[in-house]
């Protein structure tokens, strides 16, 4: 667990199994830059039951705000397959005032990327 003085993020547990069965059938949950595809609740028990929801191929760990009520995830895994590189992906799924970035001053492909999203912020 990692825990902020606003939000904590942590590992799926079997009680978050509704959440993320209720999110996989709703496209506007889902949020449009996520894949279409819909998981069966039977596909996201399995996956629990299997490792989690944390293992080499994909980790998912849920954001919560300071209620403890679960507002998005972050996801890593492989980038390619031939590389050590992960890629890292998050959804918010309630309204937020201010994301924020934080990395290296040296790490240039972290900056070049959130300098990126702030072109297309609101």
């Amino acid at each position: 667990m990692i825990k902020h003085a606003r939000i904590t993020l942590r590992h799926v547990t079997e009680a978050d199994l509704p959440i993320l069965i209720r999110i996989s059938g709703d496209p506007v949950a889902r949020g449009k830059f996520n894949p279409s595809r819909i998981a069966s609740p039977h596909a996201i028990q399995k996956r629990f039951n299997e490792n989690g929801y944390s293992c080499d191929d994909l980790e998912m760990l849920l954001v919560c705000d300071e209620s403890g009520t679960v507002i998005g995830d972050v996801l890593h895994f492989p980038g390619k397959r031939y590389a050590t590189a992960r890629e890292v992906g998050w959804t918010i799924r309630d309204p937020v005032n201010r994301i924020e970035c934080c990395t290296a001053t040296h790490n240039l492909a972290s900056l070049r990327m959130a300098q990126k999203h702030d072109r297309y912020a609101g």
